[in-house]
Order: C-alpha cells, then structure tokens, then sequence
C-alpha cells in the first residue's frame, strides 16, 4: 500500500502538464436551459461568411517552444425549420446559423492537436451504409437509410439575426445531433 502512495506522489511530482484542452460537458438540461432555440433542422444552403475565429497555438520550434494563430473562416448554413421544441419568435420557417471548419483553416502548414470540434452541414440527400467488419474486412454491407439529413439542433441568436451552437464555436458539434427522418414505405 505504501509503494502505491509512493508511486503516486512520485507521478504527479514528475509529471508533465497536460496538454488537453478543457472543455465543458453539457448535459440536455444545460443545452435546453441555455438555448433561444431548439428545434430539428434541415440544412439547405453553405454560403461562406466573412466571420473568422482565431485560436493561439503551441507550434514546436527547433529552439523553443513558440505560439502562432490558427485562422478558421466562417459559413453560413441556411436551415428550414422541420420542428420546434423550443421557440424563438424570430425563427419560424427558416434559419441562419453561423459555425466553422477545419476544411477551410489557415495554419500555416502545422497540424493542430486537440483543436475545436467544429460541425458540419451536407445539404441534400445522403446514403448511409451499415458495415461489418472481422480482422478488419468487411464481411457484410447494406445501405440502411437514402434521405435529406436532419439535426437537432440547440441554439443562440447572436445580434446580427443569425444562430450559433450554445456551447460556443469551439465546440460547436455539442450543440447539434444528427437524427433521421423515418424511411418511406
């Protein structure tokens, strides 16, 4: 019991910090609580934005330990509203909701680690397909669902009319679910 405590000191006094990036973890109360809007929304229009959010990174450098700016340019994604859970006199057919990429990042060539957790809209139908998979090999495949996706979706109004995730930009996927429309028969 002793080398274990022993042990444990000894780690944490050697330690090195921890790189990790602390973010919040929301629960349905939380999302609901804080939301102008909730609702299930389809996406039906990306349009770039000139909306930009900044991050500070640590870049390794041959001499030292350096900090630089990752640079993510906004879009604009166009919803209509298929239901309201929550409503938003402002929102009743259709809404605007701004968020980032990392498709559309300027780093200046380095890999960020840890970085947001941005989300993304695909308009249009998708085909979804259900794998199996043994050693690594797919031993079977079928395409479970063909439709226009859907999200639920907890948001912000910001003051320009516009919508953004209510757990913020940086971690914007916490705010939105990917839910399906029943298949047709």
């Amino acid at each position: 019991m002793k080398s274990c405590a022993l042990i444990a000191i000894l780690f944490g006094l050697f330690a090195a910090d921890s790189l990790a990036r602390l973010s919040r973890a929301w629960t349905y109360e939380d999302l609901l609580a804080e939301s102008d809007f909730v609702g299930l929304l389809e996406p039906i229009a990306n349009q770039p934005a000139t909306d930009v959010f900044t991050i500070e990174v640590d870049v390794p450098d041959a001499s030292s330990e350096k900090r630089d700016k990752v640079i993510y340019h906004g879009i604009d994604t166009r919803f209509r509203i298929e239901a309201i859970l929550k409503p938003d006199a402002k929102a009743t057919k259709e809404l605007t909701v701004l968020h980032f990429s990392e498709k559309n990042a300027e780093t200046k060539g380095f890999a960020v680690v840890d970085g947001p957790s941005f989300v993304s809209f695909i308009v249009g139908p998708l085909q979804y397909k259900k794998q199996v998979l043994k050693d690594k090999e797919v031993i079977s495949e079928i395409t479970v669902l063909q439709g226009e996706p859907l999200w639920l979706a907890f948001l912000k109004r910001r003051a320009d009319g516009r919508y953004e995730a209510v757990s913020g930009q940086e971690d914007a996927v916490d705010s939105f679910f990917e839910v399906h429309k029943p298949p047709h028969g």
